[in-house]
């Protein structure tokens, strides 16, 4: 469960600004890694969210699913969007429940997918909770299993989308919450997985498109602000800086500049990336 989000209301707006980005690595990742065919793959969704990377993962053929979500609106979203692959029986179950515990038996999955939830879980930098859920992760998967942790660093909070930096304290936020790639690394080898390795697709852009992203309101855009956490830490008196900040730069003209140079580091450092481990 998010530690700051409201996400019965995120829920309404989220696909809004939201996709399965990078979804091919994934089929890629479990392909090379587990030799199984998709078709008889059982994967859990742990955080699923809506149902976009589920969904991405049972068209692209992954023979069935498990979801599971601490969020009631979210999942009723999930259920929407999935109907019909909980109809034909692919996805075998839909379950309302919190990381960092799995409330499933030992190795039951083939393969295991955290998207965009970790940063939800711990306030301080010794991590306990996503330590217990990579551990989770290890005893639900198989011998051979495979994890992906799809997650933002804190260095790509700060030099990854152009906006963040207008709420600098916010950023700092994740600098606690969250690893960074070294430290993530360890934390899967210290619950015994094997061969963890970071992939930056560093062309990926997190949002639905380079237009709604580029577009110079930024998180003044009730679609932007409304299907983002990030901004759910901003106080009141941030968010009147950052809408008179915007605004004066829109004024005297070196709004774009801004941009430009926030957005310069993102080919470099890229908006997220993708953990790869196997048990």
């Amino acid at each position: 469960m998010s530690l700051y989000a409201n996400y019965n209301v995120l829920s309404k707006a989220y696909d809004e600004n939201r996709s399965a980005v990078a979804s091919h690595l994934y089929i890629g990742g479990f392909l090379a890694r587990l030799g199984i065919p998709l078709q008889d793959l059982h994967l859990l969704d742990a955080g699923c969210g809506t149902g976009n990377y589920a969904k991405a993962m049972l068209d692209a053929g992954v023979g069935k699913m498990t979801l599971l979500d601490a969020n009631e609106g979210m999942l009723g979203k999930a259920k929407e969007k999935l109907q019909r692959y909980i109809t034909d029986g692919r996805i075998l179950e839909v379950r309302q429940h919190a990381l960092p515990t799995i409330p499933f038996p030992d190795e039951s999955f083939d393969c295991m997918m955290i998207n965009q939830v970790i940063h939800h879980l711990d306030q301080t930098k010794e991590h306990p909770n996503i330590r217990k859920a990579m551990a989770e992760a290890f005893r639900v998967l198989k011998p051979g299993g495979v994890l992906i942790v799809n997650t933002s660093f804190p260095h790509q909070f700060a030099k990854g989308y152009w906006f963040y930096p207008l709420a600098p304290r916010v950023v700092d936020i994740f600098d606690t919450v969250l690893p960074d790639p070294k430290e993530m690394i360890q934390i899967l080898k210290d619950v015994q997985f094997s061969e963890p390795e970071i992939v930056v697709p560093l062309d990926t852009l997190f949002y639905s498109s380079m237009e709604h992203y580029l577009h110079e309101d930024g998180p003044l855009r009730p679609e932007m602000k409304k299907s983002d956490s990030f901004w759910d830490k901003v106080t009141p008196d941030e968010w009147k800086g950052i809408e008179a900040r915007i605004k004066e730069m829109k004024e005297n003209g070196t709004l774009k500049q801004y941009i430009f140079e926030n957005d310069k580091q993102r080919l470099e450092v890229g908006q997220l990336s993708l953990v790869f481990a196997m048990k």
